[in-house]
């Protein structure tokens, strides 16, 4: 049934969960507004799990979504926030996402662009770790062809 069909589809980078050996685990999600950003919190309380994990989240959305509001929604869940600006003249700065993120006393740091917050969350992560990303369709387009090896087609 197409409902059933519905319920099977995966798209990519809606709590897109990659595997890397020898690095955290890295969720990828799409989050970018305040109802998206609910969306992730439940589903990453839903995730908890026994192992304590040290948990990253990369960030970084269009200056004119919701982010202050995101911030508080999501932040908080986190130990650090890897702060960076997307690839679009609408991004929010890293300066901006930083000064939300004092906001809700999360410790943030800044990168220049996607690849580099990669970077930065794997530095501050060990295998046993978990990272988010979300915050933007831009972010998540980003940093997903540096995860996922480019699918051929048929």
């Amino acid at each position: 049934t197409a409902s059933a069909g519905c319920r099977q589809t995966q798209w990519p980078g809606r709590l897109e969960r990659i595997a890397i050996a020898g690095k955290a685990e890295i969720l990828l999600d799409v989050a970018h507004n305040p109802a998206g950003a609910w969306a992730l919190r439940a589903a990453l309380s839903s995730l908890e799990d026994e192992q304590p994990r040290r948990k990253v989240l990369v960030f970084g959305c269009m200056q004119d979504k919701a982010y202050e509001e995101m911030a508080q929604i999501l932040f908080p869940l986190f130990d650090l926030v890897v702060a960076t600006p997307v690839m679009s003249p609408r991004s929010a700065s890293a300066e901006e996402i930083l000064a939300a993120a004092a906001k809700t006393g999360v410790h943030a740091i800044a990168a220049r662009d996607g690849h580099e917050a990669l970077e930065k969350a794997w530095a501050a992560t060990s295998e046993a770790d978990r990272i988010v990303i979300g915050g933007s369709v831009y972010l998540v387009g980003e940093i997903r062809p540096l995860l996922v090896p480019a699918e051929t087609a048929p």
